[in-house]
């Protein structure tokens, strides 16, 4: 099972509800008191931008990520696959959704995120 499989089943077992379909590479999630949404990035293998949040980092977001012993990434993660979140632009001609990943390399660290987001 791979680590996005994990964080998936994770999330699901603690009342996250998913905002829309998945794709191959983004699973986008909704925050069960806030109904903020966050994505999930399936294409990472390691656990490095695991987590993608909104560019306006709520205070929610924020908190949980501070609390979960976490950081948010220095740069803007992009990906045509965050269709939720707005655009900008990046190194490209066309406009790009954006957010600011976090990394979370361990069951424990993703436990503890997913703890802080509920």
């Amino acid at each position: 099972m791979s680590i996005s499989e994990t964080v998936e089943q994770l999330l699901l077992a603690n009342d996250f509800k998913p905002a829309r379909a998945a794709t191959k590479k983004k699973s986008s999630w909704l925050m069960p008191k806030s109904g903020e949404v966050f994505y999930v990035n399936r294409a990472s293998r390691d656990g490095v931008s695991m987590f993608i949040f909104h560019p306006d980092k709520s205070k929610q977001a924020a908190e949980a990520v501070q609390k979960a012993g976490l950081k948010f990434g220095p740069d803007y993660f992009h990906s045509s696959n965050m269709t939720l979140f707005p655009k900008r632009q990046n190194k490209g001609v066309n406009l790009i959704p954006y957010g600011w990943p976090v990394d979370a390399k361990g069951l424990d660290q993703i436990k503890n995120l997913v703890f802080e987001l509920k």
